[in-house]
């Protein structure tokens, strides 16, 4: 992808003008910012699995058995 992205560079480069070179960044900056957001998406991904794999290992507890186990005290 980044060797792609160089050649396409390169291949543009000797059609550049001050109007193709302020697209370039806008969509180049478009590009950033959308795998910025990707990132985010998959560090909350990541983070909500985290969260699951904890709560499945907990012990299941009933809430009938605690009611029982509260009246008796």
């Amino acid at each position: 992808m980044v060797l792609f992205v160089i050649l396409n560079y390169l291949a543009h480069l000797h059609n550049m003008n001050d109007k193709t070179i302020k697209e370039r960044i806008k969509t180049l900056e478009a590009q950033r910012a959308q795998a910025v957001s990707n990132v985010h998406a998959i560090e909350g991904a990541i983070q909500d699995c985290k969260f699951w794999l904890e709560e499945i290992s907990k012990p299941q507890i009933n809430d009938n058995v605690m009611k029982i186990n509260k009246d008796k005290k």
